[in-house]
């Protein structure tokens, strides 16, 4: 599946001249392209760290995943930042009951770059809970 994305409403004015995502499901995990049109100069970008959970990576560059079941309050959150950092959160509802949330393993995430465009790839193997639990025919990225 691709998507043709936006900036958030509250964010600074885009410097990317469009932005998508493909999402591709697997047998237990999600495989993501986000995928940007701007001269690579526009962005700032993170030294690459560790591939470790931080919290606070939406608030600069970062590529969010928000997974809910159909008809259900309760939702997943992932961070993806360009510095190999990344944060996963589990919510009861709109922003309430936030909690970390444990993966069998940390995200792979990788970057592609070029004069023109930016590319994160991430690999995401789901909670164990989530893939029991949950059809992810009946998941609405």
């Amino acid at each position: 599946m691709r998507f043709a994305l936006i900036r958030h409403r509250d964010g600074p004015a885009s410097i990317a001249d469009s932005i998508a995502v493909k999402l591709d499901v697997t047998s237990g995990a999600i495989l993501l392209r986000y995928h940007a049109e701007l001269p690579l100069d526009r962005l700032a970008l993170p030294p690459r760290r560790d591939p470790v959970r931080a919290d606070g990576l939406w608030q600069t560059t970062c590529f969010e995943l928000f997974l809910r079941p159909a008809r259900q309050p309760a939702y997943y959150e992932f961070n993806f930042s360009p510095s190999g950092e990344w944060a996963a959160y589990g919510f009861d509802g709109a922003r309430t009951g936030m909690r970390d949330l444990d993966l069998p393993s940390a995200p792979e995430i990788c970057l592609d770059t070029g004069d023109s465009h930016f590319a994160l790839e991430v690999t995401l193997a789901l909670p164990h809970d989530f893939r029991d639990a949950h059809s992810m025919s009946g998941f609405q990225p």
